[in-house]
This record gives structure tokens, C-alpha cells and sequence, in this order.
């Protein structure tokens, strides 16, 4: 990158070397600012990578056959079912069906683990593609900066230099909003994505406590009738018992009587 300034610089010989200084200074600091950016997205994949759970670790460690066939199925199964059908857990039990080798908690952190390394490349793309179209606009506006200062006065010259560094000042601001623009919106899909599968876990949870609880009070009641069951069973044993040892001393008597009148 720093030959092609240079061989456009030697293309202009007429032009003062405060005025190459100032181009080369300009461009010396756009690339610093985009090897900056560089870095910053480094730290942020490292951070993300550093952050993960072990099962999150483990996602992200797929032979690469299972998944490029995880994203093309789940790519095939999103138009299938249409946006508004193909909810995450959906998706993710449908694969499960397919790749029964993964249970569906490894499958959903595969697909947490996916979507951020696809943002974050995407976010790197982004980075490469901006830097590249600022370098070929930087070339372009810098030759046009160089036509102008071998043919125009010093005092113009430095003025079309002010100009420059000014409208690519204002045009990388414009695409740096445009970036961060992006980005929150991902962040915001994503962050709704993450809110609606726990609440929906939680409705779950709820669901299966209520389930649980009906479950205990029916084996409570059940336990209830057993015992009353029970005491309704020794009570006529009870009196069964009585009614014999009644009949056996009537017939006692009975026997005995004869023995009395005598």
C-alpha cells in the first residue's frame, strides 16, 4: 500500500515535498486508524472466544463436513419454513431430528457459536471493504490534489490539501455511523432472539412446576383415600371381630342355661 502512494507521488516531480509530506501524512494516518480498527476487532473475537462456556468452546470445534452441512441444512430449513415459522428452537429441533449424534443443547450452542463468528467476519469484511474503498477514494482524490497543486500556485495547493483532509475526514465519520449503525441493529436482532428464547424457557419452567404440583396434590389425594380406605377396613374387621365374640357368649349362655334352671 505505501509503494502505490509512493509511485503516484514520484508520477507528480513538480509538486513541493511539504505538499507529498502532507498526502503521505494523511494516508499514514487513515491506515493507522484501519490498523486500529483491526486490532480492536481482534481483542473483541478473542474477548468473545475468552467468554464462552466450555459447551460454547466445544461448538465451535466441529469438524468442518458437520458444519457446513449444519449451516446449509439450517439455511435450507429457514426457507422452507418461511420467517415467520422458523423460530431458533424450531430450527434447531428439526437438525436434531437429522443429526442425532448432537443433543439439541449442543445444537442450539453450535448456532449461538455460528451466529457470532459469522458477525464478527462479517464485521472484519466490513472493515477490509471500507478500507479498501477509502485507499482507492484517498488514491483518487490524492492524484486529482497532485494535478492541481503542478499546475496551480503553493498557497492553492495547500488549500486543495485542507479540502481533502477535510472531506475524507467527514466521509469516514459517515462510514463509520453507517457501521456502528449495522452493528446495533444485529445486536438488537440478536438480543431479541436471546430475550424471546428465555422467555420461553421460563414459560416452560412454569409450565412443568404447575405440572409437577398437580402431580404431587393428585398422589397426596390418592394417599388420603388409601388411608381412609384403610381405617373404613380395620373398623369393619373391628366389628366383625365384635359381633363374633357377641354371637359366641350368646351361645355360651345358651349352652349354659340348662345348667341353671337345674
Amino acid at each position: 500500500e505505501p509503494f502505490e502512494l509512493e509511485e503516484l507521488l514520484r508520477g507528480f516531480p513538480l509538486v513541493q515535498r511539504s505538499t507529498k509530506d502532507r498526502v503521505r501524512a494523511v494516508f499514514g494516518a487513515l491506515r493507522t486508524q484501519h490498523e486500529e480498527k483491526l486490532e480492536e476487532w481482534q481483542r473483541e473475537a478473542q474477548a468473545t472466544a475468552a467468554g464462552a462456556n466450555p459447551q460454547q468452546q466445544k461448538a465451535g470445534q466441529w469438524p468442518e463436513d458437520e458444519h457446513s452441512w449444519f449451516v446449509s441444512m439450517r439455511e435450507r430449513y429457514w426457507r422452507e419454513m418461511g420467517p415467520r415459522g422458523a423460530s431458533r428452537e424450531a430450527l434447531m429441533k428439526k437438525l436434531a431430528s437429522m443429526m442425532p449424534k448432537y443433543s439439541l443443547a449442543e445444537l442450539m450452542a453450535h448456532d449461538e457459536w455460528h451466529q457470532k463468528h459469522k458477525l464478527l467476519l462479517r464485521k472484519r469484511h466490513g472493515l477490509l471493504e471500507s478500507w479498501r474503498r477509502e485507499r482507492t477514494q484517498f488514491l483518487e482524490d490524492s492524484t486529482a490534489l497532485l494535478q492541481e497543486a503542478t499546475q496551480l500556485a503553493v498557497e492553492r495547493a495547500e488549500t486543495a490539501a485542507e479540502r481533502l483532509v477535510h472531506e475524507l475526514t467527514r466521509e469516514r465519520v459517515n462510514e463509520e455511523l453507517q457501521v456502528l449503525r449495522v452493528a446495533a441493529a444485529e445486536q438488537a436482532d440478536m438480543d431479541a432472539a436471546s430475550r424471546a428464547a428465555a422467555e420461553a424457557q421460563a414459560e416452560r419452567e412454569r409450565a412443568a412446576a404447575m405440572e409437577a404440583f398437580q402431580a404431587e396434590q393428585a398422589a397426596k389425594r390418592e394417599m388420603v383415600a388409601a388411608y381412609k380406605q384403610e381405617l373404613e377396613r380395620r373398623e369393619a374387621e373391628l366389628a366383625a371381630a365384635a359381633a363374633a365374640r357377641a354371637a359366641e357368649q350368646e351361645q355360651l349362655r345358651a349352652q349354659q342355661a340348662p345348667y341353671h334352671k337345674a
